[in-house]
C-alpha cells in the first residue's frame, strides 16, 4: 500500500474529508488530494503532521511496521464481534445506526470502519476500543438485552448459555 493510500485509509477511519484533514494538518486540500491520488510524495515534516492530524505515527502512515488500524483486520473484528454475539448483520447494523449492507460491507473490507462506527461499537456492545482497534487484550463484549424483551424461560436459556461459556 502506498504512502497516498494509507493517508486515504486513516482519513476515512477518522471520518475526515480531505479538506479537513488539510486544515488540521496545516496542508492544502489539493496537495492532500494529490497525495492520496500517488500524484505526489509527501516529505517528512509533511507525513509528520499529517500523522499527527490522523493519530497515527509516522512509522504507521509510511507503513514501516504492523498497520494497528488495519483496515481488513479491524473488519475481521467487527464480524467476530457480530458472530460471538449472535447478531444477524441487520441487528448488529441497527444497533450502531447501520444498515445490513453497510455491515457487510464493513466486514468484506470494501468499508472502512470509521472512527463513529469505533466509538459506537464500542458503546452498544461494551466492547474494548483497544481491542477493536488493535486486536490486543479482550474484547470484553457482553450482550445488552432488556429483561422485558425476553419470556423467563428465554432469559433462564440466556443465563445457562452465558454460564456454559464463562
Amino acid at each position: 500500500m502506498t504512502v497516498g493510500e494509507k493517508i486515504r485509509q486513516y482519513r476515512l477511519i477518522k471520518g475526515l474529508t480531505q479538506k479537513e484533514l488539510g486544515r488540521l494538518s496545516e496542508t492544502a486540500e489539493t496537495t492532500v488530494r494529490q497525495y492520496e491520488g500517488g500524484k505526489r510524495t509527501p516529505r517528512i515534516d509533511q507525513i509528520e503532521k499529517i500523522a499527527a492530524a490522523l493519530g497515527v505515527t509516522p512509522t504507521d502512515l509510511m507503513g514501516w511496521n504492523k498497520d494497528t488500524f488495519s483496515t481488513d483486520s479491524i473488519n475481521q473484528r467487527v464480524k467476530e464481534l457480530r458472530l460471538n454475539l449472535g447478531l444477524s448483520q441487520d441487528d448488529f447494523g441497527n444497533a450502531i445506526g447501520l444498515s445490513k449492507s453497510g455491515i457487510s460491507n464493513i466486514e468484506n473490507g470494501t468499508r472502512s470502519v470509521r472512527e463513529t462506527h469505533i466509538k459506537l461499537i464500542c458503546s452498544a456492545f461494551d466492547v474494548d476500543e483497544t481491542w477493536l482497534r488493535s486486536g490486543e487484550g479482550e474484547a470484553n463484549a457482553v450482550r445488552n438485552i432488556t429483561l422485558s424483551q425476553f419470556s423467563i424461560d428465554e432469559l433462564l436459556d440466556e443465563i445457562r448459555r452465558r454460564c456454559n461459556h464463562g
